[in-house]
Formats: C-alpha cells, structure tokens, sequence
C-alpha cells in the first residue's frame, strides 16, 4: 500500500488506517477534492469544478519549513507501523501480456531508446505482435512511466530490507536515497534526456508530477518526516527540485561513477538542511498547486473586475507550470513534430534527433533567478506580463558578457519584447530590480520583494527544438577561471559545488 503521506497528497487528506476512514489532517485539500467531480472520459483523471473557490487554498505559508538533523519524535511508531505494511505496487495496472512487453521493452531502450521501436522490440522478445503496441495510446509515455513506477517500487523495497539506512541522520539519508533512485538511471543515461523530453510534453505531465510526488514523499517519509501541515508541502517541493536539478547534473558529468554528481547532491541537501530561507521557489509551486486545484483561474485578469493585478501563483495555476532544473518555472506548451530533423541533418553539436521547434511558457518570479546554461540551438525569448527580466550571456569564446533587458518599455528604458541568444554561450536571466549592477560590474542584491506582485512571465521559442540531451548546468569554478572579473555575478547565476 502507498506510503499515508503520499494517500495525502493524491487523496486531499483521507487516511484509511485498519478499514477506517480518517479525514481532517488537510483540511483545505479534502475541501477542494471533495468540492469537485471527477471526469474520467479521458485518459487521466482530471478535475472538473463545480464552483470557483472566493479564497486561496494556502494563505500566508511560513518563512522557512523547520528541517532538522534531530530523529522525528513522530516517527518512531506511525513510520515503523507504515514501513512494515505490505504495500501495492506503485504503478499504472496493465494486463498480464502488455505488463510483459513493458518490461520487455526496458532491456531494448539502451539500444533503441524510449521509443516505440523499443516496445516493438521488446513485444517480439515476448512473443507478441508488434501491434499490441497500439494499445498504449501514449506509446513511449508509457514505456517510460512503467520505468518510474518499476523504480519506486524497487526503491520501496530497499527502503523495507533496511539495507544501508541504519544509523543515518535525516540529511543523509535523504542524499542516500536520492542516489541510489538515481543509480537506477545510470544504465540509460545517454537515452534518459529522452525520457525527461517525453515526461514534459503537456499529454504526460500529470503523470510525471504524480510519480515524482510519490518519489519525494516515499523519501521524506523514510527520513522520519510525519508533518501534516504546510511544512509537508513545501519540504517535498524543495526536495523535488534537488532531485530534478541533480538528474540533469548528471547527464553531462563524465567523473568516475558520477562522483561529481554525488557530491552536487550533498551539496544541495546540505543546503537544504542549513539555509532555511532559501525556500521561496517552494512557497510560490505549493500555492500554484494549491490554486489550480481550487479553481480553473479562467478569466483571471477579467475576474478581479477593474484589477489587472495577477499573482504569480496563479499564473502558474492557470499555466499548469512546474519547477526548471535551472530555476523558475515552466511548461511546454507546443512541440512541432510536422517536421523531424535527423541528427545527419543538423551540426555535430546537436546530439540527438528532433522535431523543428518547440515554445514554453517561463515564470521567474522575484527572488529567483534562471541559472547559467548552455544549449546548441538558438533560444528566443518574448516577454509578456510583468516585471523587466535581465538576460545575460557570457562568451567563452571571446570573454565578453552581455545584458539584454526585456520588458514593454521600449522608449525610456530601450527594453527589448523579443530577444534572441545565439547559439552555444552559456546564458541565464534575472529579474532586473533584484541586482544592483555598478558600471564597474560589481553586483548586489536589493531587499528581498514580495515575489507574488514582483515577476516576469515570458516565452522561450527554439528552432531546431530543445532537447534535454544538449541541455549543460554551467559549474562556477570553470566560468569564474573563464571570466574572473565577474566572479560575483556568476556566485548569484550557479549552484556553490
């Protein structure tokens, strides 16, 4: 059976313990659940209101979740009394010979990747027709969400054996699990940017947002956390996006066993655990869940009357946004697959095939900033409501550093609606009146602002398409000996290692 946290998460707050119902432990989650109806006509499950909601789902969240090293005092019977129950596999249901083919379909991937010819292969393996392939309507979504699941499950199990997990304090046992989910990747390592690609087209997010819940809720779980209140939000947020932001480091790290890579995640969870006021990204994704649960936000500029104040929660509400590995928030919105260029087709520097373009939607609200990164393809950028963002580039090639400021003050501020970064310089973004940038290049950040009034919402456009393969975090100790003299810009623009 799933963890209780995570029935919480999925089931808005209804815990059955010995065939008994039990409600009431998230209130506000239960009410929006139990105010809305179910539509099953599609494939997944979605909510349809039956009224729109006057007031948020989560009004004035903390400062900080309380993270501690120190052993959980609600854990020592409720935890050990869930972690010895036998519970269901964590996965999708399918019949006994497309279960067969999924798994099948694993063994091909490395060669064939998360592609349907890898489940045809896999279909034949078992003795199958290949046309039984047809009966996943989202074909490789499948494949990879079977993956996920098989993941988990596995994970769960090494969580019940004990093994390796004794005797670690909470921040270590978080950073051991992480690793050793992560691990199970390492096989299709050089295919999985494929698989991160497929989880985010708009069709599968729902999915992929519920597998990863259930990931970061089995991992807190085990580390003693038994929270029920906002703190329970905001900690598996904040340990959703470690996880994410460590599996893209660890599609580009070339050191022994991903060495790299481990100590990134230490690094993270340590940070996690020590600076308790870096949680704001956490906060806005919380309330943005909250949110679209609560209501569909449509019309949400015409619905507060002669106000076209909009926060940025519910932006991300009513654009179904998620958090970048690189910071802010994000969806895809469009991935043109009219047209797919072969890798022959394109130069040596794209790594995969692809389709002709994809569009995102980027919210980066105040506080947070976009971190440098590097891509083949050229990247367009359309600013639409808010705040000006600052784009900034540096060229390894010939050292410069550039600014780009966009926003709809053409005239007095020569603000740019539309810009585009060339192709291999490693960019990110920031809102432009969090720093404080001196002619001499020296850089401070101002006080912190409320970031539900203070954002940016922008587009991103790429042609040939994004792919997640090409995708480079930037580590600051290469760019600081690349472009020393801007050392303090590039502190607030990359991960500390």
């Amino acid at each position: 059976m799933y963890r209780t946290a995570a029935k919480r998460l999925l089931y808005g707050g209804t815990l059955a313990h010995n065939g008994t119902a039990r409600t009431g432990l998230l209130p506000n989650l239960r009410r929006i659940i139990s105010s809305h109806r179910f539509s099953t006509s599609s494939e997944n499950p979605v909510l349809v209101p039956d009224q729109q909601l006057q007031q948020p789902l989560i009004v004035n969240p903390p400062e900080a979740p309380q993270f501690s090293d120190a052993t959980s005092s609600s854990s020592s019977s409720t935890a050990e009394e869930a972690r010895r129950f036998k519970r269901q596999r964590p996965r999708v249901e399918y019949q006994d010979e497309q279960a067969r083919v999924l798994e099948a379909s694993l063994r091909h991937v490395v060669n064939l990747g998360w592609t349907e010819a890898a489940m045809i292969a896999g279909a034949r393996e078992v003795g199958l027709s290949p046309s039984i392939v047809g009966s996943f309507p989202r074909k490789e979504a499948a494949l990879v969400e079977f993956f996920m699941d098989d993941c988990l499950q596995k994970l769960i199990d090494r969580i019940d054996s004990g093994e390796d997990l004794q005797n670690l304090i909470p921040s270590q046992c978080i950073s051991k699990l992480v690793r050793i989910r992560l691990e199970m990747q390492a096989p299709y390592i050089s295919k999985w940017p494929q698989a991160l690609s497929i989880q985010a087209q708009p069709l599968n997010v729902s999915t992929s947002f519920k597998q990863r819940a259930m990931l970061v809720d089995e991992i807190w779980h085990t580390a003693g956390d038994e929270g029920s209140d906002i703190d329970w939000y905001v900690k598996r947020t904040i340990l959703g996006g470690i996880y994410s932001t460590t599996e893209i480091y660890m599609l580009t790290d070339s050191s022994p066993d991903f060495h790299d890579t481990w100590t990134f995640l230490d690094a993270r969870v340590k940070d996690a655990f020590d600076m308790k006021n870096t949680i704001q990204e956490a906060k806005y994704l919380v309330e943005a869940v909250g949110a679209g649960m609560g209501s569909s936000l449509q019309g949400l500029v015409e619905t507060r009357g002669n106000s076209k104040m909009v926060k940025a929660t519910e932006i991300a509400a009513k654009l179904n946004l998620k958090p970048h590995p690189e910071g802010g928030f994000y969806s895809e919105t469009f991935r043109d697959t009219s047209v797919l260029l072969s890798k022959s087709q394109l130069p040596s520097q794209y790594k995969v095939d692809r389709p002709i373009s994809t569009c995102i939607y980027f919210l980066l609200p105040s506080g947070s900033v976009s971190r440098l990164h590097r891509i083949p393809c050229a990247e367009t950028w359309h600013f639409y409501v808010g705040e000006p963002i600052t784009v900034i580039e540096l060229n390894d090639e010939d050292g410069q550093i550039k600014l780009t400021c966009l926003g709809n003050d053409l005239v007095e501020s020569n603000q740019q609606p539309q810009y585009t970064v060339p192709p291999n310089v490693w960019f990110g973004s920031f809102p432009t009146k969090d720093f404080n940038i001196s002619p001499e290049g020296s850089v401070s950040k101002v006080e912190p602002r409320d970031a539900e009034s203070h954002y940016s919402l922008v587009g991103c456009t790429w042609a040939p398409a994004f792919q997640f393969e090409d995708f480079e975090l930037a580590k600051r100790s290469e760019l600081v000996s690349l472009f020393p003299n801007h050392e303090s810009l590039i502190s607030l623009l990359t991960f500390p290692e």
